[in-house]
């Protein structure tokens, strides 16, 4: 494997009108790795996922998802859990989530033509 052909994408603030308005529970952080331009693994986290909690997934294609929680109060970890995956069905209309945002307004058409 080449340095070259590894891709780091970082968004260190997802969410960060959210942030900005303390809407706290609306914010992650996400890291994503490919190696020529194949998905290899990515991580979120949602640091404020309740009160004094942290949740972190973390997956790849071999091994699947996985969900783990820290305890800001008594700074302990639980153990992974698994995270089942869902099943994608071509009849299936497609969900998109997303928080307000002003990209929203740009990409509401095109996300509208899919679910009709």
């Amino acid at each position: 494997m080449l340095l070259r052909d590894v891709c780091v994408w970082v968004d260190p603030i997802d969410g960060s009108t959210s942030f900005r308005e303390d809407r706290l529970e609306n914010v992650t952080n996400i890291i994503g790795v490919t190696i020529k331009g194949r998905p290899k693994f990515g991580v979120i986290t949602k640091p404020f996922f309740e009160e004094n909690l942290g949740r972190v997934y973390i997956g790849n294609l071999e091994s699947g998802l996985f969900q783990y929680d820290t305890n800001y109060t008594d700074e302990s970890t639980s153990q992974p859990m698994y995270v089942k995956p869902f099943s994608w069905r071509p009849e299936s209309k497609i969900l998109t989530l997303t928080n307000k945002s002003s990209i929203f307004n740009i990409i509401e058409p095109e996300l509208n033509h899919f679910n009709h």
